[in-house]
Protein backbone atom coordinates (compact mmCIF):
# COMPACT_ATOMS: atom_id res chain seq x y z
CA UNK A 1 0.00 0.00 0.00
CA UNK A 2 1.07 3.55 -0.56
CA UNK A 3 1.53 5.94 2.34
CA UNK A 4 -2.08 7.18 2.19
CA UNK A 5 -3.63 3.76 2.87
CA UNK A 6 -4.77 3.18 -0.71
CA UNK A 7 -3.69 0.15 -2.72
CA UNK A 8 -1.65 0.91 -5.80
CA UNK A 9 -2.38 -1.03 -8.99
CA UNK A 10 0.32 -1.08 -11.62
CA UNK A 11 -0.44 -2.08 -15.21
CA UNK A 12 2.30 -3.06 -17.57
CA UNK A 13 1.77 -2.06 -21.19
CA UNK A 14 4.20 -1.71 -24.02
CA UNK A 15 4.71 1.55 -25.89
CA UNK A 16 2.62 0.42 -28.88
CA UNK A 17 -0.38 -0.48 -26.69
CA UNK A 18 -0.14 2.82 -24.84
CA UNK A 19 0.13 4.79 -28.07
CA UNK A 20 -2.89 2.97 -29.54
CA UNK A 21 -4.97 3.59 -26.41
CA UNK A 22 -4.08 7.28 -26.31
CA UNK A 23 -4.69 7.73 -30.04
CA UNK A 24 -8.06 5.98 -29.85
CA UNK A 25 -9.15 8.07 -26.87
CA UNK A 26 -8.03 11.36 -28.43
CA UNK A 27 -9.65 10.53 -31.78
CA UNK A 28 -12.94 9.73 -30.05
CA UNK A 29 -12.77 12.98 -28.06
CA UNK A 30 -11.95 15.12 -31.09
CA UNK A 31 -14.66 13.50 -33.21
CA UNK A 32 -17.30 13.87 -30.49
CA UNK A 33 -16.42 17.52 -29.97
CA UNK A 34 -16.31 18.26 -33.70
CA UNK A 35 -19.64 16.60 -34.45
CA UNK A 36 -21.52 18.11 -31.51
CA UNK A 37 -21.47 21.58 -33.07
CA UNK A 38 -23.82 20.15 -35.72
CA UNK A 39 -26.27 18.58 -33.24
CA UNK A 40 -28.96 21.24 -33.88
CA UNK A 41 -28.83 21.16 -37.69
CA UNK A 42 -31.18 19.02 -39.74
CA UNK A 43 -30.33 17.92 -43.27
CA UNK A 44 -32.23 16.24 -46.08
CA UNK A 45 -31.89 12.84 -47.73
CA UNK A 46 -30.05 14.50 -50.61
CA UNK A 47 -27.43 16.03 -48.31
CA UNK A 48 -26.80 12.68 -46.57
CA UNK A 49 -26.52 10.96 -49.96
CA UNK A 50 -24.05 13.58 -51.17
CA UNK A 51 -21.92 13.43 -47.99
CA UNK A 52 -21.57 9.65 -48.27
CA UNK A 53 -21.59 9.38 -52.06
CA UNK A 54 -24.57 7.00 -52.10
CA UNK A 55 -27.85 7.04 -53.96
CA UNK A 56 -30.67 8.94 -52.24
CA UNK A 57 -32.82 5.78 -52.45
CA UNK A 58 -30.20 3.99 -50.32
CA UNK A 59 -30.58 6.64 -47.62
CA UNK A 60 -34.37 6.32 -47.74
CA UNK A 61 -34.17 2.51 -47.63
CA UNK A 62 -31.96 2.57 -44.51
CA UNK A 63 -34.16 5.19 -42.84
CA UNK A 64 -37.28 3.10 -43.57
CA UNK A 65 -35.53 0.07 -42.05
CA UNK A 66 -34.56 2.21 -39.03
CA UNK A 67 -30.88 1.45 -39.59
CA UNK A 68 -30.10 5.17 -39.43
CA UNK A 69 -31.85 7.64 -37.11
CA UNK A 70 -34.22 10.01 -38.88
CA UNK A 71 -37.25 12.16 -38.21
CA UNK A 72 -40.06 12.86 -40.61
CA UNK A 73 -41.41 16.22 -41.62
CA UNK A 74 -44.50 15.28 -43.56
CA UNK A 75 -43.30 12.86 -46.23
CA UNK A 76 -39.67 13.98 -46.00
CA UNK A 77 -36.93 12.47 -43.87
CA UNK A 78 -34.63 14.79 -41.93
CA UNK A 79 -31.37 13.79 -40.26
CA UNK A 80 -29.39 15.40 -37.47
CA UNK A 81 -26.18 16.48 -39.21
CA UNK A 82 -23.99 15.37 -36.27
CA UNK A 83 -25.41 11.84 -36.68
CA UNK A 84 -25.35 11.90 -40.48
CA UNK A 85 -21.64 12.71 -40.51
CA UNK A 86 -20.98 9.52 -38.56
CA UNK A 87 -23.09 7.09 -40.62
CA UNK A 88 -21.02 4.22 -42.01
CA UNK A 89 -22.71 3.03 -45.18
CA UNK A 90 -20.08 0.31 -45.72
CA UNK A 91 -21.18 -1.32 -42.47
CA UNK A 92 -24.85 -0.67 -43.22
CA UNK A 93 -24.57 -2.63 -46.48
CA UNK A 94 -23.96 -5.77 -44.42
CA UNK A 95 -27.18 -5.36 -42.38
CA UNK A 96 -30.34 -7.25 -43.21
CA UNK A 97 -33.26 -5.08 -44.28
Amino acid sequence: MSGNGHARIVYEVDKRELTEAITETLTELVNTTAYERFRDRLVSVDVVAQIHDVNRQTVIKYANAQLIPATREGKLYKFVLADALQFDFRKLRTKKL
